[in-house]
C-alpha cells in the first residue's frame, strides 16, 4: 500500500511544505518535536512513521494566514467543519471542486431513476449544500430545504412532489416523521444520498423500510480533507456493506491503535494528503475511527476500509473495553421492534464499596408511548443488551459477564419521550474524568 509512487508523492508533499514561502507550519512543528524531516529520506513506511502526527487542536491553534502554503489570492474553496466535536474549523483549498460536486450529486444516474426534483435537506453550512446548487443541471432541479424548520420543509416537498433526497441520517429520521404527520408518499422517494455521520445497519435498514422504492447511497467524508474518506465502488454499493469502503481517491490512510499502526482492528484513521492542498495534511488524526484489511474486491481493489465512526461519537475506547455504535444496535435485537431509532449510552464511573465500577445508562425512546414508564420493557431492554453487548477488545464475554464480577454496575435504562431535533446524533457519551 505504501510503495512505489506513492512515496514519490509523499516526498513532494514534504518538498513543498518544508522550504514554502508562504507558511512555516510544518517548519516550526517538526522542530518543536526535534525531529529531523528530509523528503529524500522518506523511502519505506518505516521512514515515514517518523513523521509526527498532525492533530486539529494544532490546526485551530493557528490563524488560517499562517497555515496557507500558496498566494492568498490562488485559494479557490474553503469547507467549514460543523464544529460539533470543537470549534469550527476553516480549511482552504486551492481546487475548484466542482466536478467533485458533479460526481457526487450523479445526474446520470438520477436521469435513469427518473429523478427530476431533488431535495437538499443538509445543514446551512454544509458545503454540499451551498455547491450543489450552483452546478449545471440539464435534467434535474435542485430545491433547497430547510434543515432547521423540518415541518415546513415537508410542505415543501410534498407540494413540489421530490423524488430525491440528499441529508443526512439525523436529519432524515427526524423529517420522515414530518413527512408522515401530512400523508406525504414515501414511495414516491427513488433516490436518498446520506452523507456527515456514521450509520449503522439497523437504521439502514430502517430507511429502507419506510422509502421501500429508494435506492440509499451513504457517503462517508470530512470536511478538513475536502471529499470522502474512501470511496465506494458498484459493488460495494449494491452489497450490505453499509460502513465498507476503498481506499480514498486523493490520499493514504493509516490505522493506528496507541500510536502505532495495527491492521484487522479498529483504530484512529491518519490521513495524508496525495495532492497538493492549500494546506496539505500530513499524518492528520482526525478522531474518525476505522479498521483496514487486505481483501480482494470484485472491483480488483486489495484494500477494505471498515468505517467505524467518531469517537466520542460512535465509538469509545477506555482501559480496554470499548463502546461501539453497532455492537448496542445488534445487542438490541431483541428488542428493536419496541424502539424509535437511535439511542444514547452514556458512560459513568462510580465508587461502590470502595471500588470504581462502570456505570452504563441507556437512553433509548420507545414507539408506544403509553409504555414509557414500563417497568416490564425496561427490564427487557435491560436483558437484551446486558446479555448480547460485548464490550471488551480481547474477550467475546458479553457485558454480563462483567456485571458479575463487579467490573461493571447493571445497566441502567431510562426511556425518552421523544429524541431532541438535532442535524448529527451522538450515540456514544463518555462521563469520565
Amino acid at each position: 500500500m505504501f510503495e512505489g509512487k506513492k512515496f514519490d508523492k509523499i516526498r513532494n508533499i514534504l518538498e513543498l511544505v518544508l522550504n514554502s514561502p508562504y507558511s512555516d507550519f510544518y517548519r516550526k512543528k517538526y522542530q518543536e518535536a526535534k525531529v529531523n524531516i528530509r523528503p529524500e529520506d522518506i523511502r519505506t513506511y518505516e521512514d515515514f512513521q517518523k513523521i509526527p502526527f498532525l492533530t486539529k487542536e494544532e490546526i485551530l491553534a493557528v490563524p488560517l494566514s499562517e497555515r496557507m502554503f500558496i498566494p492568498e489570492e490562488e485559494v479557490r474553496n474553503f469547507s467549514f467543519t460543523s464544529g460539533t466535536v470543537s470549534k469550527s474549523l476553516i480549511m482552504p483549498h486551492r481546487y475548484d471542486d466542482t466536478e467533485l460536486i458533479i460526481a457526487a450529486y450523479n445526474e446520470p444516474l438520477l436521469k435513469k431513476l427518473k429523478v427530476r426534483n431533488v431535495f437538499s435537506l443538509l445543514p446551512p453550512l454544509s458545503s454540499f449544500a451551498s455547491k450543489v446548487m450552483s452546478i449545471p443541471k440539464e435534467d434535474t432541479v435542485i430545491i433547497p430545504g430547510d434543515a432547521k424548520n423540518l415541518n415546513l420543509s415537508a410542505r415543501i416537498a410534498k407540494q413540489i412532489g421530490v423524488e430525491c433526497i440528499f441529508t443526512t441520517p439525523t436529519i432524515l429520521y427526524f423529517f420522515t416523521s414530518c413527512l408522515d404527520k401530512i400523508d406525504f408518499e414515501r414511495k414516491s422517494i427513488k433516490f436518498i444520498v446520506l452523507s456527515g455521520e456514521f450509520i449503522t445497519k439497523e437504521r439502514l435498514k430502517y430507511f429502507q423500510e419506510k422509502f421501500p422504492n429508494a435506492r440509499v447511497l451513504n457517503r462517508y467524508a470530512a470536511t478538513e480533507i475536502g471529499g470522502p474518506i474512501g470511496r465506494r465502488c458498484d459493488y460495494l454499493q449494491n452489497q450490505d456493506s453499509t460502513n465498507s469502503y476503498h481506499m480514498p481517491p486523493n490520499g493514504f490512510i493509516e490505522i493506528i491503535k496507541d500510536g502505532k499502526p495495527v491492521t484487522k482492528e479498529f483504530g484512529e484513521i491518519v490521513y495524508t494528503n496525495e495532492n497538493q492542498d492549500v494546506f496539505p495534511l500530513i499524518r492528520y488524526r482526525f478522531s474518525d475511527m476505522g479498521k483496514l484489511t487486505k481483501q480482494k474486491c470484485r472491483c480488483g481493489q486489495d484494500y477494505m476500509l471498515e468505517i467505524g465512526g467518531r469517537f466520542n461519537y460512535d465509538f469509545f475506547r477506555f482501559h480496554g473495553f470499548f463502546f461501539h455504535t453497532q455492537a448496542v444496535e445488534e445487542s438490541l435485537g431483541e428488542v428493536r421492534h419496541m424502539l424509535e431509532p437511535g439511542f444514547e449510552l452514556h458512560i459513568y464511573e462510580k465508587l461502590k464499596d470502595k471500588k470504581i465500577q462502570v456505570q452504563l445508562l441507556l437512553k433509548v425512546v420507545l414507539k408506544d408511548k403509553k409504555n414509557s414508564n414500563s417497568l416490564l420493557i425496561k427490564k427487557l431492554i435491560q436483558e437484551s443488551v446486558t446479555n448480547r453487548l460485548n464490550v471488551a477488545f480481547a474477550s467475546k464475554k458479553p457485558l454480563s459477564f462483567y456485571v458479575k464480577n463487579n467490573i461493571f454496575l447493571p445497566l441502567e435504562v431510562e426511556t425518552l419521550e421523544a429524541w431532541p431535533i438535532q442535524t448529527k446524533s451522538k450515540n456514544i457519551i463518555p462521563h469520565l474524568h
